[in-house]
């Protein structure tokens, strides 16, 4: 007797907003996958967000703020999410 083999594929549109308090920016993640743990891999441990010139912003939530920019410039950033598994594209 054969045990059917199922193929799943699952995508998610994950959704960034970026919103601007004072000298700081408020970065939110929402719509992705989190992860059980179950596998023991897919829990994300930590985000992170580098931009032009400053120190990365490290956070275990997935609302990050980065704070004390300069007014009246341009930031260009990236975000990542990490977990066991490794880190994803930015």
């Amino acid at each position: 007797m054969f045990a059917p083999v199922f193929s799943v594929s699952v995508s998610v549109s994950v959704s960034v907003s970026v919103s601007v308090e004072g000298q700081d920016i408020v970065v939110d993640i929402t719509n992705y996958l989190a992860g059980t743990g179950d596998d023991e891999c897919s829990v994300i441990a930590e985000y992170r967000v580098a931009y032009d010139g400053a120190e990365r912003v490290v956070s275990a939530n997935s609302q990050i703020s980065v704070t004390d920019l300069s007014e009246e410039t341009e930031y260009n950033c990236s975000i990542v999410a990490i977990n066991r598994k490794g880190t994803s594209t930015s």
